[in-house]
Parts: structure tokens; sequence; C-alpha cells
């Protein structure tokens, strides 16, 4: 019989497990075409664009004037992001090979024999004869058993939406809207509205939509006012610090207690509080230019602020800014042109201000017979 350790003998482990970790590597390639196959077929027509499902529904929206509009909407949602991708991926192989031998030996021993006895017993009155036999046998007896078990547990599940489907799927979903297929205006009694009454419902609709416009204009001239002003204010802090910076050198120069000194500190006092004064009042100079120039009036490009600025010579001199060319270069060159950005912002501020004061005027009228007062 052969020994227990040659029953392994000529086992190809490298197959009894290499195979299935195999077979699992083909099972994930094919699985990954499929959802490649999946995408391509339930996602893209023939020339490559996304297929979509188009969705109805009605939207109900109550207007100012007490009527009713029912919009019928559509909106076309890509079939990508409504569908289940499949994705299945085997997550795990577990191999488990295990052999039994077995040897097993039984042994019985056989023997045949045989014999005969006789005898009597008196009880009293009465005689009994007993006679009997004896026999034997044994066996000898051996057996031997193998067996083997192979088991592959292959697991897998669908790991969802692959990462980069979903990444295009939110960018197709950041630019989905609703668009409006059709739309009618009723009455509280659900009837559509005809003749002047409809005619004064969608006059109310378009100017209360202008409306909104209007007044999102009315903000974006504020921040570019707001903008414009910022503007000013650093080019007047840039130019004022360069003076300061002047100034200090000089008094840091000059001898202690000196009248000399004495007069730089004052002189420094006075550019400071110019430039300092013109700050403060950027916001009301623009609007002041901006009435002038609404009413006809001619403006020098200097404005009487700018000309109020007070800068040094090398010196230490108190210098006017206004016409500095000759001593300083034109210093006040970008506060001018920034100057007049801001009044220029100020006049597209006061246009849209206008035209949405005029729309809410006609709104009111239009609604409820009246007008309110401008700004409101």
């Amino acid at each position: 019989m052969m020994s227990i350790s040659g029953q392994f003998t000529g086992l190809d482990m490298k197959n009894l497990i290499g195979a299935p970790l195999n077979a699992a590597a083909d099972a994930n390639l094919q699985m990954a075409e499929t959802t490649a196959q999946f995408i391509q077929k339930v996602g893209f027509d023939e020339h490559g664009k996304i297929r979509t499902a188009s969705f109805g529904y009605t939207q109900k929206e109550n207007n100012p004037d007490g009527t009713v509009t029912d919009k019928e909407m559509n909106i076309d949602i890509p079939l990508l992001a409504i569908t289940e991708a499949p994705n299945l991926q085997v997550d795990e192989v577990n191999v488990l090979f295990d052999m039994e031998v077995k040897e097993t030996e039984k042994s019985e021993s056989t023997l045949d024999g045989g014999g005969s006895f006789t005898g009597s017993v008196n009880f009293g009155l009465f005689k009994a004869t007993v006679s009997g036999s004896v026999s034997s046998h044994s066996s000898n007896t051996r057996s031997s058993d193998n067996s083997a078990k192979y088991h592959v547990d292959v697991r897998a599940s669908n790991h969802g939406t692959p990462e980069g489907l979903s990444r295009v799927l939110d960018i197709i979903a950041a630019n989905l809207a609703p668009m409006t297929a059709s739309s009618t205006v009723v009455d509280e009694n659900g009837k559509a509205l005809q003749g002047a009454a409809k005619e004064r419902s969608e006059k109310i609709k378009a100017l209360s939509a202008e409306g909104s416009r209007l007044e999102s204009a009315v903000r974006a001239s504020g921040e570019n006012l707001s903008n414009s002003i910022d503007r000013i204010r650093k080019a007047t802090v840039s130019l004022k610090n360069k003076y300061v910076v002047t100034m200090t050198n000089l008094i840091d120069q000059a001898e202690a207690e000196s009248e000399e000194k004495q007069k730089l500190i004052t002189n420094t006092s006075t550019i400071q509080g110019s430039f300092d004064d013109f700050a403060a009042s950027i916001a009301d100079n623009i609007i002041l230019a901006t009435t002038a120039e609404g009413q006809g009036q001619s403006i020098d490009v200097t404005f009487d602020s700018i000309a109020n600025l007070k800068g040094c010579s090398d010196t230490g001199e108190i210098i006017s800014l206004t016409g500095s060319k000759k001593t300083g270069g034109g210093e006040t060159d970008t506060i001018l042109v920034a100057f007049k950005d801001g009044v220029t912002k100020q006049k597209a501020q006061y246009d849209a201000i206008e035209k949405r004061d005029a729309n809410k005027e006609e709104y009111n009228k239009l609604l409820y017979g009246e007008t309110t007062p401008s700004g409101e």
C-alpha cells in the first residue's frame, strides 16, 4: 500500500490555486466591458449625443393681479442619470483545497474449536442431567480510505456609478433647467383670460419681470460706483504717503527744537489734512460733479476738491498739486482719471434708478390704479 506522504505526490498546486485567480481577473475584464457597453449604448446615440428622457409637468404661478399662470414645463434628463450602470467587480476569491488520507487496519483472530461435557444434579427426590458444547471463531480484516475536497468561493458586488461618470453627470445636472413649453393665464375660477383682461395681466407680468432686471441693474451700478470710489481713495493714499515720507526724512535731518523743524512738522500736518479732507468727501464731490454735468455746466478736469490737495517740494515747502507739472510731474493725473470714472459710474447709477422708478410707477398704476413715491 502507498505511504501517506506519497498520496500528495504529483498534485498541480500552481493550477489548483492560480486557475481560479486568473478566471476572476478575466471575469473582471468582461464585467468592465459590459459597463462600457452599457454606458455607450444607453447613454449616447449614434451621433455621440447624450440620450435623454423628457418629463413634463404643470407649474402654477400666482400673479400680482390675482390671476394664475399655468405653465407647461419640460425638462430633459440624461438616461444615465436615472438608470443604474452595471459595475460588477470581483471583490474576493477564496481557494480552499483539503485532501484527507485515511488508512485503517482492523484485525480479528479466527479460531474454530469445540468440546462437550455431561453432568447430573440431585434435588431431593428429583435428579437432573446437564450436557453442552463450546465453540470459538476469529478473523483478520484490513481496510484503507482516501478523500479530497476542492472549493472555490467567489464574491462580487456592484460598485455603483464609476467616479468619472459621476463627475460628468454632475456637470450635466448643473446645467439642467426646466423650460416653459406653453403658458396660460387663468382667473380665480380657472377660466382663461380674454381680451383686455388678458392684455392687462400680461403687461403686469412683463413690468414685474422688467422691474426685477432693473433692480439688479441698480445694485450692479452701485457696486461699480463703490469700486470706482475705492480706486480714487487708493490713489489718494498712495500720493499722500509719498509726500509724508519726504517730509519725515526732512524732519529727521533737521536740528532738534529748531525753527526749521517746527515748520516742517506744520507743513506735514497741512499736507496730510488736505488729503484726508479730500478722501472724506470723495462721494459727495462725485455727486456734485455729476449734478453739475447733468445741468450742462462746464467742469474743470481738476475739480475744486482736487485743487485743494497740497504737496511739498524737495526742501519741504508747500506746493499746490493742480497743474504741478513744473514741480511734481502731474502727480494728480491718476486721481483725476479715477475721479472722472467715478462721475461716469455715478451717472450710470442715476440712470438705472430713474428707469427702475419709472417701471415701478407704471407697474403700480396698472396694478392698483395709483402711483408710489419715487425710490420706494
